[in-house]
């Protein structure tokens, strides 16, 4: 009973912690988050890092790294934004931290209007335009 009860506050914690806004981010100046899960075996709980999201000042998310279930690295995502605050570029990397795609967004008066995915070569994988009418 005591293992399922800690196992409740556990992930309760987990999910209010990761369900915070940007808002709440930035205004407790928080850096990073790291998720655990816990599993239990044979009588035995081991605690198996997640994730791990890092914020920026600002509250923007710049890093975001998951696991997989043994809590090894699995894949890590890097993203920078200019001041306006909006997403210009995003990296993705494997679980050996190599670089395999590099998307570059542009915007216009805050509205994005293109992304163009990159391989780690630099060669153009895809392209997308947005097109956007006003009122």
């Amino acid at each position: 009973m005591v293992n399922k009860l800690m196992f409740f506050l556990i992930f309760l914690t987990t999910i209010v912690v990761n369900a915070q806004s940007k808002k709440d981010i930035k205004e407790n100046n928080v850096k990073g988050i790291t998720s655990y899960n816990y599993v239990t075996k044979l009588g035995k709980t081991t605690k198996i890092k997640d994730n791990y999201k890092e914020y920026n000042n600002k509250g923007l998310l710049i890093k975001h790294i998951e696991y997989n279930k043994e809590g090894n690295l699995k894949e890590t995502f890097n993203y920078y934004y200019d001041s306006n605050d909006n997403k210009i570029k995003e990296e993705f990397f494997n679980e050996f931290n190599k670089l395999q795609t590099t998307t570059i967004y542009t915007h216009k008066n805050g509205l994005k209007t293109s992304k163009i995915v990159k391989n780690a070569e630099g060669a153009v994988i895809s392209k997308k335009e947005y097109e956007i009418t006003f009122y």
